[in-house]
């Protein structure tokens, strides 16, 4: 298996183990080359050892299947606690509510105390959810500080995933076609 877009390929600088994260990147590539790999030229190197090519279409299959999983690996939030905090979110969305309770929400999504304090805590500890007012003793009222912020997260993933596959499609284009990129990532295919 040959990928020659390897070195023009990105991975967000959101994912928190980048370097991990990129082998994946590149090994879904692989796969899912190796999945098209009849309907693909069998091309031979200088040894006469027979490999397949990555091509464009399985970059942008692979850029499809992984959006998701970049996303939850850039997120510092475990899947359970951003769950929890999406379902908050839209239960506020719905309700057209800006605060909420512990206990409208325990109520709405049916979850167990100790679980939802456990959300609580982290949310609060990491800044996506405050408490507006409230006492201990009457309970607190929330409110989430940054609706919009996995949205604008899952909107930076697709666009530097969408550029990867944008500037691979340039350097595969005919000469006349072209649109004008850096001169460094023409000299490579020239």
């Amino acid at each position: 298996m040959l990928n020659p877009y390897a070195e023009y390929l990105t991975i967000p600088e959101e994912v928190l183990k980048p370097r991990r994260s990129n082998e994946h990147y590149l090994l879904a590539i692989e796969a899912i080359a190796f999945y098209n790999q009849y309907q693909r030229e069998k091309k031979a190197d200088d040894n006469g050892e027979m490999f397949i090519e990555v091509q464009v279409e399985d970059i942008a299959e692979a850029n499809e299947l992984l959006k998701d999983i970049l996303l939850r690996k850039s997120d510092e939030l475990t899947g359970q606690c951003r769950d929890y905090l999406q379902h908050i979110s839209e239960y506020l969305q719905e309700n057209q509510l800006t605060k909420f309770t512990n206990r409208e929400i325990r109520k709405h999504l049916k979850l167990e105390p100790t679980k939802q304090k456990r959300f609580t805590k982290v949310l609060l500890e990491s800044y996506y959810i405050k408490r507006v007012q409230g006492t201990k003793a009457k309970g607190y009222e929330y409110g989430i500080v940054s609706p919009d912020e996995y949205n604008q997260l899952q909107s930076k993933i697709a666009s530097v995933l969408a550029a990867n596959l944008e500037k691979i499609k340039q350097l595969t284009a005919p000469k006349e076609t072209r649109k004008k990129l850096p001169q460094n990532a023409l000299s490579a295919v020239q």
